[in-house]
């Protein structure tokens, strides 16, 4: 039996005019975080390219 798993994390920082997520977009892409979004909100653990997702922290079967 093994087991796999695929963290995601998101950093939200209120500002006061608006909520921000990070990681962010590359700056060329004009997405803006909408936090009533659940594509930005919600994690999709079947998306490796979802934005404002951190998606893998390291190589399949990496250590440490």
């Amino acid at each position: 039996m093994s087991y796999s798993w695929l963290p995601k994390a998101q950093i939200r920082v209120e500002t006061g005019t608006r909520e921000l997520a990070f990681p962010a977009p590359p700056p060329k892409d004009s997405t803006l975080f909408d936090a009533k979004n659940n594509e930005h909100t919600e994690p999709d653990f079947s998306d490796k390219k979802q934005l404002f997702w951190i998606n893998e922290f390291s190589a399949p079967g990496a250590i440490g």
